[in-house]
């Protein structure tokens, strides 16, 4: 009788490790298809609960809390200022300091003035930066229903409105005012960036000239209608100027006047996403709304942290 030959030694522990490793993944896939049915959370489950923080907000204050704890207390962004000319030397202080970012804690200094800033003088700095932002940097129609951009390419060109955007974010994150200023049309376009999805009105036009030229149309007749050919060919207006074409010409002015405000728009924008602000209204529209836009006034006190005393 013949003796069956038997498998080296190695041979044999590495087909019983085989053998173990499967029986161990059965176990393994078996105790995973188990766990919705026990309530256990899968790794899937885990992930989705240690999502992104800004899908979670509740409230306006929520976004304002989170917002606060982004700022990076580590170290500051000095500004020293003068009370004389505190928006011109607040931007120019404000683009020049290159050593930290303004997401750091703000620390602001008068000239003259020995006072140390415990965040009572940020907030000062803050509130007074905004008014002069609001009052140099935007204008307000004829309804009093919120601001847009001034068109003025020279602030462009100087990255006047990226800077005014970054001084809104860091007033919303260290204590001082929110920004409801804004045209609800800017709301709109600052949250998506898309100029397609926005929707404008007679209204929304705040440049005088341009208001006075919507006057004119709408009074026109067929004797006195191309008088204004010039200036409505000026704002883009390639069709017949009749007086039947009147609402497609008011159109192509409203359009004129606010998408020539884009450009201002997108340095403003740029400026917010210091913190993520973009996305947060994108995502939250509705909580943001009151933080910078006019009209919210009641929601806004109801939801701006005090921070300093």
């Amino acid at each position: 009788m013949k003796m069956k030959a038997q498998l080296p030694f190695a041979t044999r522990k590495a087909r019983q490790l085989s053998v173990l490793c499967a029986e161990m993944h059965f176990i393994l896939k078996s105790l995973s298809s188990m766990q919705p049915v026990c309530g256990l959370r899968t790794s899937d489950d885990d992930g989705h609960e240690s999502s992104d923080p800004i899908s979670t907000f509740q409230s306006s204050e929520d976004i304002l809390n989170w917002i606060g704890s982004q700022v990076d207390e580590t170290n500051t962004f000095s500004i020293c200022v003068s009370r004389t000319d505190l928006y011109n030397r607040g931007m120019q202080q404000w683009q020049r300091q290159k050593k930290t970012s303004p997401k750091c804690r703000l620390k602001v200094t008068f000239f003259a003035e020995a006072g140390i800033d415990t965040g009572a003088l940020t907030k000062e700095f803050l509130t007074e930066m905004l008014v002069e932002i609001e009052k140099r940097l935007f204008v307000e129609g004829p309804d009093k229903k919120g601001k847009n951009p001034v068109y003025c390419l020279n602030s462009l060109d100087c990255n006047y409105f990226r800077t005014a955007g970054e001084v809104m974010a860091a007033s919303l994150a260290q204590g001082g005012p929110c920004p409801n200023f804004l045209r609800e049309w800017c709301f709109s376009y600052l949250f998506s960036g898309d100029s397609d999805s926005i929707q404008v009105s007679a209204s929304d036009v705040t440049d005088l000239e341009l208001l006075q030229l919507i006057v004119k149309i709408n009074t026109a007749n067929d004797d006195n209608i191309s008088d204004l050919i010039g200036d409505v060919v000026t704002c883009g207006y390639t069709g017949i100027v009749f007086v039947d074409k009147r609402d497609s010409i008011i159109r192509a002015v409203i359009l004129h006047s606010t998408m020539r405000l884009i450009p201002m728009l997108d340095q403003l924008r740029k400026g917010l996403q210091l913190y993520e602000l973009p996305k947060i209204m994108n995502t939250h529209q509705d909580l943001c709304q009151p933080l910078f836009v006019t009209g919210e006034d009641d929601k806004v006190h109801s939801c701006l942290r005090h921070s300093y005393s």
